[in-house]
């Protein structure tokens, strides 16, 4: 089956986002002819294990960015950064891993397929009326 038929776009196109792929490791050149490239899927979630022993989420995050060659974890390192995490991650994807780290903080995370994720703090605002 054609690529061309599938997505819909020119050939340079298709070829310069397939090559894209390879280069990301998404998926591998099996072989290729004139006008022909035979591919085959790798996409797996990347594991990590770690144990995180009371450090601030800014680093812990840091770490993660550095431990994962698949996506950019962005965020404001001094909104983070007064938060302390201890946690034993075991076998878990980014996303679960990171999911895991927030635990019950008030802090989000936003996966932007497929290759980066928004952490954020979301500020809580008390009132005392009197």
């Amino acid at each position: 089956m054609s690529i061309l038929s599938i997505v819909n776009c020119s050939q340079d196109t298709a070829t310069r986002d397939l090559n894209d792929l390879i280069f990301k490791g998404i998926v591998r050149k099996n072989a290729d002819g004139r006008n022909t490239m035979n591919i085959f899927s790798v996409v797996q979630a990347q594991r990590i294990t770690h144990n995180f022993q009371n450090v601030t989420m800014s680093d812990a995050l840091q770490l993660l960015n550095k431990m994962n060659n698949r996506y950019t974890i962005n965020f404001i390192y001094n909104d983070l950064e007064d938060f302390r995490v201890t946690s034993n991650v075991k076998n878990l994807s980014v996303s679960e891993t990171i999911r895991q780290l927030i635990g019950f903080y008030p802090i989000s995370s936003d996966h932007y397929y497929p290759l980066l994720i928004f952490i954020q703090l979301h500020y809580i605002l008390i009132i005392n009326m009197l």
